[in-house]
């Protein structure tokens, strides 16, 4: 099979996106779902500018089920449910690029085995994702990786490591959050009055978070862990407001020399972060 040129992307979407405006963070808000419909859009439209020859995109199930409350409901089948809510955002934001006329596939994660005649789901493997971008279509994943006990944040890096052995130019992960703008030295939701403010990291080791875990949660550890053992990068940004993933595509700091604040690139190690000057 031939590789193709260009770089890959894959974006992992909170769930969080599709609800803002809503109590919680809960559900679906219209205006939400539409807004990351367009946010992917317009990703699309830069992508061949960019040199970017296939855009993935792997959502959560955070606004339907978090972890705590659906485990007390539905006990030992709650990662179960939590794929399933995966599947119900991934369908929202199709339907969305349906209306937009963007070109797109959606793939199920292995050992998931849902059908149902309404919806056209495919089974994921890198080689149809490389056939799908091969012809302009977007991916949109589903399910998580399938599995009991991991989570979509670590299902993106599995997916990448994936892709590694289809293409040929860098792949490269996103990950759009709601509330925060990258990774920083302290929780900024959480500093009081009086307190220094939190200092964004333009650059973090995925070892130097592992070893101070109590303050990164903001990407969780299995996804950690796996990126410190590869040779891949994840850019952490806050998606909406001023910042869309078109516009943190052309400014990453993986490919251009940049001062402005855009998110934080954790690597896999790094003996000290590096700041925003």
């Amino acid at each position: 099979m031939s590789k193709p040129e260009g770089r890959v992307v894959l974006a992992k979407l909170s769930g969080e996106l599709l609800a803002q405006g809503n109590p919680g963070a809960q559900g679906w808000n219209v205006d939400a779902v539409n807004n990351v419909g367009h946010s992917i859009a317009e990703a699309y439209a830069v992508r061949e500018e960019l040199g970017i020859c296939g855009l993935t995109f792997i959502p959560g199930g955070g606004n339907i089920a978090r972890g705590a409350v659906t485990r007390e409901i539905f006990g030992g089948t709650a990662d179960g449910n939590g794929r399933l809510a995966t599947i119900q955002n991934t369908l929202a934001i199709a339907a969305t690029l349906t209306r937009l006329k963007i070109p797109h596939v959606i793939m199920l994660a292995q050992n998931m085995g849902l059908r149902d005649k309404s919806y056209s789901l495919e089974e994921y493997s890198a080689a149809s994702a490389h056939k799908a971008h091969q012809v302009g279509k977007i991916v949109l994943i589903a399910g998580g990786t399938g599995e009991d006990n991991k989570t979509t944040d670590s299902a993106v890096v599995f997916y990448a490591k994936d892709y590694k052995t289809i293409f040929s130019g860098p792949v490269t992960i996103y990950k759009g959050t709601a509330n925060v703008d990258g990774v920083c030295d302290k929780d900024p939701r959480k500093v009081g009055e009086g307190e220094e403010p939190a200092k964004l990291y333009m650059r973090v080791g995925a070892d130097y978070m592992l070893g101070d875990y109590v303050r990164f949660k903001i990407v969780d550890r299995q996804s950690l862990e796996q990126l410190a053992d590869s040779d891949l990068s994840i850019l952490v940004y806050r998606d909406g407001g001023a910042l869309n993933l078109a516009e943190v595509m052309r400014r990453d700091p993986r490919f251009n020399k940049t001062s402005e604040p855009i998110g934080t690139v954790i690597v896999p190690r790094l003996a000290e972060p590096v700041f925003y000057e």
